[in-house]
Parts: C-alpha cells; sequence; structure tokens
C-alpha cells in the first residue's frame, strides 16, 4: 500500500484531496485539507463524509507520450424498467505521473472551455482504448459492474435525514 487519499464531500477540482503517507501526521493532513476545503467553500459548507481510499499503483494511460493517472466515468440511464449503460469518459490527469504525490499527476476534474482541459476528457473509442491500455472486453465487465451497482444502489431507500445540513 502506497498510503491513502481523503478527499472531502464537495472537493471538487481537488480541493481538500490529500495523501496520507507512512510518515504523514494525520491530524495536520486531516487539518490542512479542511484549511483547504473551508478556504474554497467557506465555513458554512460542511466537508463530512469524508471519502478515504487506499492509493494504488494503477495502469496508466499513455497520451502524449507521457504516463498519466486517469478514472473512468461510467453513464447508466434508465429506459422504463430497465438500467442501460450509455457510455463512458476516461478523464486523464493534467501532469504526467513521476512517481511521487503531485495533485495535478492525481486530480482528473475536467474544468475549463477549451485546451488541455477538454482535451483530457476521452469518449469511448478504439484510440481511447489503446491510451488507456483497455481492452472492449475490460468495458463490457465494467459496463455490467456499474449497471449491476446501480441498480443495487436504486433499489434501496437512501435516509436523507442523516446527511449533515450545508
Amino acid at each position: 500500500m502506497d498510503g491513502l487519499i481523503i478527499k472531502p464531500f464537495q472537493g471538487s477540482g481537488g480541493c481538500g484531496v490529500l495523501p496520507i503517507l507512512e510518515d504523514s501526521s494525520v491530524p495536520e493532513v486531516v487539518e490542512n485539507s479542511l484549511g483547504e476545503f473551508h478556504a474554497k467553500y467557506g465555513h458554512r459548507n460542511v466537508p463530512f463524509p469524508y471519502t478515504i481510499c487506499e492509493k494504488i499503483n494503477p495502469r496508466k494511460a499513455v497520451w502524449r507520450g507521457n504516463r498519466h493517472n486517469y478514472d473512468i466515468r461510467i453513464y447508466v440511464a434508465r429506459q422504463g424498467d430497465m438500467l442501460i449503460p450509455v457510455g463512458c469518459l476516461f478523464r486523464l490527469a493534467p501532469q504526467p505521473d513521476k512517481g511521487t504525490y503531485s495533485k495535478g499527476s492525481l486530480i482528473v476534474n475536467l474544468s475549463g472551455y477549451g485546451g488541455i482541459a477538454v482535451e483530457r476528457g476521452l469518449g469511448l473509442s478504439r484510440e481511447s482504448l489503446d491510451i488507456v491500455r483497455l481492452e472492449e472486453e475490460d468495458i463490457v465487465k465494467i459496463f455490467a459492474a456499474s449497471t449491476l451497482l446501480m441498480a443495487a444502489i436504486t433499489r434501496q431507500p437512501i435516509d436523507w435525514s442523516q446527511r449533515q445540513p450545508r
């Protein structure tokens, strides 16, 4: 394990997203994360619940001659009583992965209206699959898993009374 990544609720654009590495002071990292969050959203907004996940060494996309981290957004639509995967978007980090933590190499949000911010969003195509080093079979499995997950989520009632006020 390379450490943990923490992300506040509504941590858009990497705001408050920080690593907790083996030699990190957890209280200091959390305070820095909260500081970033409150600097962007103010003190009236609540950063909880936090997402905490293990940092992994994922397969890298090869884009413009460099290795980039990326994520995949899967879009699932409802048609009548059926859920159907309708597409995906590969979002590449703006900076190449150099093996050390940097927000620019980890954060994949797409903001802006032109240039690299838009160019890093790749729709599903043979070319994009080559860039992210996936096969069609991988996407079929991801679509199936996403649709099953969405089906499970939508069948469960959500108790919104447990949400923190904004």
